[in-house]
C-alpha cells in the first residue's frame, strides 16, 4: 500500500486553522478586557459618589504615553494623567519606565488629607528586553513634611523599590527587620516614627509599599488596588499618623501653602 509522505501534505489548511484559533483567542480576550474596564468604572463610580471624590472619567483608554528614551516620560495624553505622574515623580514607580497609562482616577479629601487614587500601567526596560506592570497606586497630601523615607516588604522591595532611597535602617524588632525594608536618608526620623507600636501596627497589616517624602504618603500595590481596600487605607493611615509622637508631628507640621490639586508640594 501506498502511503503518502509528509511532504505531500498541504499545510496551508492547519496554517488557517492556526490563525482562526488566534483570531478567537483575541477576541474572548477583548470581550473580558472590555467587560472588566467597564466593572472598574461602574465600581469607581459608587466608590467616587460615596466618599465624595472627583472621577475622572476621560481616562478610560491609554492616555499618558511617550516613546521610549523620553527623559520624564511625559509626552501628551490627559491633562490629570501629567498632572499625577509630574506630581509624584520621585515616587517609585512613577520615578521610571516609559509608556506611561493612568487610569480610572481620582481624588477629594478625606480626614488624612487629599486623596489621590489611580490605576497605572508602565514598560521598562529596552526595547529588545521590555517589561510592563500594572500597579495601583494611593497617595494622600498632608499638613506635614516627611523625611524621605520608605517602608518595603522585604520578600519584594527589590522589584519595585531598589534604589529609591540611599540608607537602609535596622530595627531592634527581629520580625519587623524580616518582614520589612527599611531605607531613608534620616535615620533618627526612621527611629522617631517607627517605634515599637508603629511597628506592631504595620505587621498587623496587609503588607504594602509605603513611601514618604515631603506632605505625600504614597501606597503603592502589583495591580490595582481593591475599592473596598482604598476605604480601608484612609483610617489606616490615619491610625499610622497618630502612632508618631506628638513631639515629631509637631516639628514636621506645616501650614499649607499649595494653590492647587495638582502643585507639587516637594
Amino acid at each position: 500500500m501506498f502511503m503518502a509522505g509528509t511532504s505531500d501534505l498541504n499545510p496551508f489548511p492547519f496554517v488557517i486553522g492556526f490563525f482562526a484559533l488566534c483570531g478567537v483567542v483575541a477576541a474572548v480576550w477583548y470581550v473580558l478586557d472590555k467587560r472588566n474596564k467597564k466593572e472598574r468604572k461602574l465600581k469607581m463610580t459608587a466608590f467616587a459618589a460615596r466618599y465624595k471624590l472627583t472621577l475622572y472619567e476621560d481616562m478610560d483608554t491609554p492616555v499618558f504615553t511617550s516613546s521610549f528614551g523620553s527623559d520624564d516620560g511625559i509626552v501628551g495624553g490627559s491633562v490629570v494623567g501629567n498632572d499625577l505622574c509630574r506630581m509624584l515623580a520621585s515616587f517609585s514607580p512613577l520615578d521610571r519606565g516609559y509608556s506611561k497609562v493612568v487610569t480610572n482616577a481620582a481624588t477629594g479629601e478625606t480626614s488624612v488629607g487629599t486623596l489621590y487614587m489611580f490605576d497605572y500601567k508602565v514598560t521598562t526596560g529596552s526595547k529588545d528586553d521590555s517589561e510592563t506592570n500594572d500597579y495601583g497606586i494611593v497617595a494622600f497630601r498632608v499638613p506635614y513634611h516627611f523625611s524621605k523615607i520608605v517602608i518595603s516588604p522585604a520578600d519584594v522591595a527589590s522589584l519595585l523599590l531598589k534604589g529609591l532611597v540611599r540608607d537602609r535602617v535596622e530595627f531592634e524588632s527581629d520580625e519587623f527587620n524580616r518582614q520589612y525594608i527599611v531605607e531613608t536618608e534620616n535615620r533618627k526620623f526612621a527611629f522617631d516614627i517607627l517605634h515599637a507600636q508603629a511597628m506592631s501596627y504595620l505587621l498587623a497589616l496587609p503588607r504594602l509599599y509605603w513611601q514618604f517624602n515631603g506632605p505625600y504618603i504614597v501606597l503603592v500595590q502589583d495591580g490595582p488596588f481593591e475599592l473596598s481596600t482604598v476605604g480601608q487605607l484612609i483610617p489606616t493611615v490615619q491610625k499610622f499618623i497618630e502612632l508618631i509622637p506628638d513631639y515629631v508631628r509637631q516639628d514636621i507640621g506645616i501650614t499649607p501653602r499649595w494653590t492647587s490639586l495638582f502643585e507639587s508640594a516637594l
